[in-house]
């Protein structure tokens, strides 16, 4: 940790010598970074859409190597993209070392986001609905706790049977009046 730290602040210091900020690359090269953004997220996408695990056991994350730490995600973008689309590896090896977007806080942040994306979409069919119901169950988890499941399910502008599941909490209160606290702390959530 202290080797790439001290990496991290060379690259700083060098970048700040020659008035080189992260922002300021970032506003040179909008496009560029909006396509590695765009690139970021679908494959945050399909690796959490089809259950497919995220980090390896390496810590090297820097395209750059032929030691790329393991994991889907990092390999998605060396074994598949790269060799389809040569300018998007060349985006990835300009940009700073901080501003890949390769650690696991960033892809647990893309994970939220498009979370949040799907939980709005998912409300807004739902407002749209004459009909819906909310369903709830629970089960135990291996440490004995309640975890309560919230689907719903509508009939969506077609006239389909939609069902999505929008929550998922721990049931401290396992009562009636608790299970209503989730059930409209949840509904809340999706306004």
């Amino acid at each position: 940790p202290h080797r790439k730290a001290m990496e991290t602040w060379g690259e700083h210091k060098a970048r700040s010598s020659n008035n080189l900020t992260v922002e300021m690359i970032v506003q040179q090269k909008i496009p560029e970074h909006s396509t590695w953004i765009k690139t970021v997220f679908n494959v945050v996408k399909y690796l959490a859409i089809n259950g497919l695990p995220f980090g390896g056991d390496a810590e090297n994350t820097d395209f750059a190597s032929e030691e790329l730490g393991g994991g889907l995600y990092l390999i998605t973008f060396s074994d598949l993209l790269f060799p389809l689309n040569d300018s998007l590896k060349q985006i990835a090896m300009k940009l700073p070392a901080n501003a890949k977007y390769t650690s696991s806080d960033i892809q647990n942040e893309v994970i939220n986001v498009l979370q949040k994306l799907l939980k709005e979409t998912i409300a807004d069919k739902v407002k749209k609905s004459k009909v819906y119901t909310i369903m709830m169950d629970g089960t135990s988890d291996k440490r004995w706790l309640e975890i309560e499941g919230i689907v719903v399910r509508f009939m969506n502008e077609d006239g389909k049977i939609e069902e999505h599941a929008i929550n998922m909490k721990h049931a401290s209160d396992r009562s009636a009046a608790g299970l209503i606290v989730i059930l409209m702390e949840s509904l809340e959530e999706l306004g």
